[in-house]
């Protein structure tokens, strides 16, 4: 947990005035800095910013689709179950009811 406070700390310093030894030495270098909008203009000439977007969303896009198949899927498999379950116990009920029926013939007969 030790090794990992000085990025927090950095990411901190970036949003608020804090300042440690640690922060001070990171963000006086430009690599640390902000992305400036120029280098966003220039990746978005190249293209690589709109390709990046569509890729990422059609990934999302695939996740939810396929998050929602499959929760149907599951919702119709449990669903599919329970009537089972129902239509048996009305096929066993109706079949005792018949061989009752058909008990009670034989007592009388």
């Amino acid at each position: 947990p030790d090794k990992d406070t000085h990025v927090w700390d950095i990411l901190y310093s970036k949003f608020t005035d804090h300042k440690s030894f640690h922060t001070l030495i990171y963000t006086c270098s430009d690599v640390f800095d902000f992305m400036p909008l120029s280098t966003i203009i220039n990746m978005s000439k190249t293209l690589l910013v709109p390709i990046v977007l569509i890729i990422s969303v059609n990934v999302v896009d695939f996740w939810i689709k396929d998050a929602y198949v499959r929760s149907e899927s599951e919702m119709r498999s449990a669903n599919q179950y329970l009537h089972n379950g129902i239509d048996n116990n009305r096929r066993n009920a109706a079949n005792n009811r018949q061989v009752n029926v058909a008990k009670d013939k034989k007592d009388i007969l």
